[in-house]
C-alpha cells in the first residue's frame, strides 16, 4: 500500500479478537493507516497453529496480522485486566469478537471500557452477528440457517465479507 494515502493515521484500534473476521477487518483498518493493538491471551491466537507454516509461523495468521502490533495480556488477573482498560484509555475503537457475555464478566465490556473513555467507538462483533441472525426470521430458520454452514462462518464472512467479496454463495 502506498504511504501517501492513509486515511485512519490517529486512529488508534485495540483489537480483542482471533481466528478471522476481526484480525481482518482490522488488518484492513492498519492499511488505512490506523494504529493497531491486537491484544493476545497468554495461549494466543488460534490462528496461529493455522496452515501452511514457514518454519513455526503460520503464515494465514502472518497477513491477516500484518500492519498491526501486538501484546500479550492475561485478561484473568487483575494486572492483565488493568493494562487492558489502560490500552482501552487511548482507542479511538475498541474491537472484540468474544463470546456473549465474556467481555463482561472479565471486565472489558462496553459499559467498563465507556466509562473510562466516553468517545470510543466499541465494535461487538458477535452482537453484530447475532442481530444479522435475527433478521434472518425465527429461531428456528436462523439454527437452521446455521446448521448448513461451516464453524465460524458467519464470523468470517460477516466480519470480514471473504464469502460475498469471492464469490460463495453460502452466505
Amino acid at each position: 500500500m502506498s504511504s501517501g494515502f492513509r486515511p485512519l493515521d490517529g486512529v488508534r484500534i485495540i483489537e480483542f479478537s482471533s481466528s478471522i473476521a476481526g484480525p481482518v477487518a482490522t488488518m484492513i483498518l492498519a492499511q488505512l493507516g490506523a494504529d493497531v493493538i491486537k491484544v493476545e491471551s497468554p495461549q494466543g491466537d488460534d490462528a496461529r497453529a493455522w496452515p501452511p507454516h514457514v518454519g513455526d509461523r503460520s503464515i494465514v495468521f502472518r497477513q491477516m496480522n500484518v500492519g498491526k502490533r501486538g501484546v500479550v495480556i492475561d485478561l484473568k488477573q487483575a494486572e492483565g485486566l488493568e493494562v487492558a482498560l489502560a490500552l482501552t484509555d487511548t482507542a479511538s475503537v475498541v474491537l472484540q469478537t468474544m463470546r456473549p457475555g465474556v467481555v463482561d464478566r472479565i471486565g472489558i465490556g462496553a459499559r467498563a471500557v465507556r466509562a473510562r473513555n466516553r468517545d470510543v467507538i466499541y465494535f461487538d462483533m458477535i452482537a453484530n452477528r447475532a442481530s444479522t441472525l435475527s433478521r434472518l426470521g425465527s429461531e428456528r430458520a436462523s439454527s437452521e440457517h446455521r446448521r448448513h454452514r461451516p464453524r465460524h462462518a458467519g464470523l468470517r464472512s460477516d466480519g470480514a465479507g471473504i464469502y460475498r467479496n469471492h464469490g460463495n454463495d453460502r452466505t
